[in-house]
Formats: C-alpha cells, sequence, structure tokens
C-alpha cells in the first residue's frame, strides 16, 4: 500500500516523473496530527522530500523530521545505529501519530 495516492496517471512503478497529488486516508490520523518522517535506508535529500513535506502540511498535518533524515553515511541516511534510533525514536513519540519511511 502507498502511504500517497493518485500519482498523475502513473501506473507503474518505472514512471520516473511520479508526483504525489492526494493523500491515502490513514486509518486514525487526522489533521492537525503529526506525522514523522525517518530515513531507514538510503540517503535523501531535502530536495528529494520538500514535495512530500509540503503535502503533508497543506493537507494540515504538522511533519516532524527524524534527526539524521539528511545524514549521510555512504549511500545510508546515517549508521544503522543512527538509523535505528531516528525510527525508534518516531515511534516511541506520543505525539507522532504516523510514521512514514522515507
Amino acid at each position: 500500500m502507498s502511504w500517497f495516492g493518485p500519482f498523475n496517471g502513473a501506473d507503474t512503478a518505472r514512471d520516473g516523473d511520479r508526483k504525489p497529488t492526494a493523500l491515502v486516508a490513514f486509518s486514525g490520523v487526522k489533521p492537525g496530527d503529526t506525522i514523522g518522517i525517518c530515513a531507514c535506508a538510503r540517503k535523501v535529500s531535502p530536495e528529494e522530500m520538500e514535495p512530500a513535506i509540503r503535502m503533508l502540511e497543506r493537507e494540515g498535518y504538522y511533519v516532524a523530521l527524524g534527526k539524521n533524515l539528511y545524514g549521510s553515511c555512504d549511500q545510508y541516511s546515517g549508521t544503522d545505529q543512527e538509523r535505528a534510533e531516528d525510527r525508534q525514536k518516531c515511534m516511541d513519540d506520543p505525539s507522532v501519530r504516523a510514521v512514514i519511511s522515507a
């Protein structure tokens, strides 16, 4: 299941120009809630994440970014320990109602 809804008519993962246009409803999550974003694997850039962050905020959600979201350790967003700590912190934070892995 994708976190994002319709992708401008794109129906395959090979389409490199997919842009999120709407959110799929999160069960139990409503505008005003906080959604955490952490990178559990490869590193990401602010430019890659900005469209998704803006969309979530436009839909009325607060966004909490993991400490190492934009980190770098080889091709990863941080060391194994840093990535695990970010994910666990998001999951343990009672104010975070949903977690998205970048």
